[in-house]
């Protein structure tokens, strides 16, 4: 067996001191974050958040060993709510609950939470925190309080220090075992009877060690974090193109990283497949070729450097636009609080995302090492299946696909070209050979911008924001699902789709979408009774590139109709899978509603006709020809002057 046991805490070091210089510092703790102790020794995360005006959550965490039972039942009494129930109170103030009700266990810990408590309501605000100190004398150790949302930071220290004086002081809480590495040597498989008729399903989970606590805090946890980042859309593209290539329609492709900052066990990576049941030994077979080749042969500087600057795109576009909900900071400092984890801010992990200082070479080769180490076909490694009832082909026949796929692809040379998958080269992108100039410039009333009217008809709104880095931009022609002729019920919804069926510039669809992506650039496509629109964001540094994307997909595009069947299978699972979803019970109902309504939401793979691209197609060159029946919007952290030059 190879080093699996030894995954790459010296490599992640290695990392961290190449980004940092010879320490390893922890990350700096979010300035809207105050953090401090009780007399009683409870101690408190206090977090301003203004993401919803007027709301707080707050939580309290217990260490696991607490009697469960008797954290439950204790909100149904408490000492400072004679004759009522606290639960009832809560529900009377409005206060909310997570999935798991208002109280939530695992094998760490136990967390009451109490969402969108309304802190302009002082009685109600109050009450809670009695509450919660109530809850805090029923428990004799040392235990935590959370409190996120648009409170005062400065001036809650005082209102909890006041409050601890009734609890007397807590015990420390006695120490659990230590965490201990179990390697294991010999690959789990499991096979189990699923619902969904159609779908069969394939997971492969690798299993780590995690990171001490004492670098929790440090960025060695982010470095993990982008390393799976990337292995996870590596694996992901590779089985996509060779699943098109061998003509096995997926129903979807996702992974799962279960990092240290989520529990108190080892850390954990799964990828996981959706598809026909027919379909899962060629599944197994491709997926357990591209990890083996990953893990003989690591990847590419073409294909790394693609997936590194996809990465660093959307993190340079979102540094310091996400917004994190109140229920999200209670998530990270009931994970300091346990684990140790870091109180980073958004905007500082972005920043070591984008920014870091590793060449790419350096970066790639460690990479490598980290996928050599963590990668095995039998090592930590557990394999699941989910079958229909009934279709479940011989377990031994799909544990020796498995193994024997892995074998073969340790004999293989890796065609580097098949997996060439550079999108640097925009070259073949549409150039405009004209320029125009701008006739008018009025105040735009519902978005409080500027309408620029320009000589060849086009419009564009345009309004600066708070935004950083990042723009939001929508493109809309007005006609929609009733320009394509002839839609059946359950048709309309694909029209948008085939907005993707096209080669963009010379480039195949699946490479021009993948392009943007690399870039950091999202872009939607959309058809609704009244218009088209191409909707998403992108980097402000990207603007150029975005804009020569638009006109190539608009005057540079050629109809590809020769995967048609292809997709025509992927969205029959795809729909197969999504049924009985919240979307598409809703579809359903609108549809039983209005049964004469054509256009409605609910895709109908039995409506999908082969003739549908070409009919789109005519569509949208009818849109792209009448550009200036519609207008561009472009809202964010743009200069006004710049843009329309």
């Amino acid at each position: 067996m190879k080093r699996k046991v030894q995954i790459s805490l010296l490599l992640l070091l290695a990392a961290v001191f190449s980004a940092f210089g010879q320490t390893l510092p922890a990350l700096p703790k979010a300035s809207e974050i105050t953090v401090g102790t009780l007399p009683d020794n409870v101690s408190y995360y206090l977090v301003n958040n203004t993401v919803s005006k007027g709301y707080a959550d707050f939580a309290l965490i217990r260490k696991s060993y607490s009697d469960i039972d008797a954290s439950r039942a204790a909100l149904s009494a408490l000492p400072h709510f004679p004759g009522d129930k606290p639960y009832r109170f809560l529900a009377r103030k409005g206060v909310g609950y997570s999935r798991s009700g208002f109280l939530s266990s695992s094998e760490d810990a136990v967390v009451y939470r109490f969402q969108d408590v309304p802190i302009f309501d002082s009685a109600a605000s109050d009450s809670t925190l009695l509450l919660i100190f109530d809850l805090i004398e029923a428990c004799p150790t040392e235990q935590a309080i959370v409190i996120s949302g648009d409170i005062s930071a400065s001036k809650f220290p005082d209102k909890l220090k006041t409050m601890s004086l009734f609890v007397g002081k807590r015990e420390k809480a006695p120490e659990r075992a230590p965490y201990v590495w179990n390697p294991s040597d010999t690959a789990q498989f499991t096979f189990l009877t699923g619902a969904r008729k159609d779908i069969a399903s394939m997971e492969v989970e690798y299993r780590f060690p995690r990171p001490d606590r004492k670098l929790m805090a440090t960025p060695q946890p982010l470095v993990t974090q982008m390393f799976v980042r990337e292995l996870s859309g590596i694996v992901g593209k590779r089985l996509r193109s060779a699943c098109r290539a061998a003509d096995i329609p997926l129903a979807g492709f996702s992974y799962r990283f279960k990092d240290a900052s989520l529990s108190g066990s080892d850390e954990r990576i799964a990828f996981r497949v959706s598809t026909a049941p027919v379909h899962i030994p060629a599944v197994t077979a491709e997926l357990s070729r591209i990890i083996a080749h990953i893990d003989e042969q690591g990847v590419a500087m073409d294909e790394y450097t693609d997936m590194r600057d996809r990465i660093v795109s959307e993190e340079m576009r979102d540094a310091a636009n996400k917004p994190v909900t109140n229920a999200a900071w209670v998530d990270r400092c009931v994970s300091a609080w346990l684990y140790g984890s870091h109180l980073a801010s958004e905007a500082k992990i972005s920043e070591f995302f984008a920014r870091r200082s590793l060449t790419p070479e350096h970066e790639m080769a460690m990479f490598n090492r980290f996928c050599s180490a963590l990668l095995s076909p039998s090592a930590n490694l557990s394999v699941r299946y989910e079958f229909p009832s009934g279709t479940e082909p011989g377990r031994e026949e799909l544990e020796e696909k498995f193994r024997s796929s892995w074998s073969y692809a340790r004999l293989d040379t890796l065609d580097r070209v098949k997996y060439r998958v550079n999108y640097a080269d925009t070259l073949s992108l549409v150039v405009p050979e004209t320029r125009v100039r701008a006739t008018r410039s009025v105040s735009e009333p519902i978005t409080g911008g500027e309408l620029w009217s320009f000589s060849n008809g086009m419009k564009v709104i345009f309004k600066k924001t708070s935004m950083k880095n990042e723009f939001r931009y929508g493109f809309l022609i007005r006609g929609g699902y009733p320009g394509v002729n002839g839609l059946l019920p359950g048709e309309a919804p694909f029209v948008a789709d085939m907005l993707t069926r096209y080669e963009v510039a010379g480039m195949k669809g699946v490479d021009f979408r993948n392009m943007l992506r690399a870039n950091g650039i999202v872009m939607n496509a959309g058809v609704t009774v009244s218009d088209l629109r191409i909707t998403g964001t992108a980097p402000a540094a990207k603007l150029s590139l975005l804009m020569k994307s638009l006109l190539s997909l608009a005057g540079a595009r050629t109809l590809d109709t020769e995967n048609f069947e292809y997709f025509k299978s992927g969205e029959a699972l795809r729909l197969s899978a999504a049924d009985f979803t919240i979307p598409s019970i809703n579809s359903v109902v609108d549809s039983i509603m209005c049964p004469e309504y054509i256009y409605h939401d609910r895709k109908s793979i039995s409506s999908l006709r082969d003739d549908l691209p070409e009919r789109a197609e005519t569509y949208f060159s009818r849109q792209f020809r009448n550009c200036s029946d519609g207008v561009l919007v472009l809202i964010g952290d743009l200069d006004g002057f710049a843009v329309k030059k």
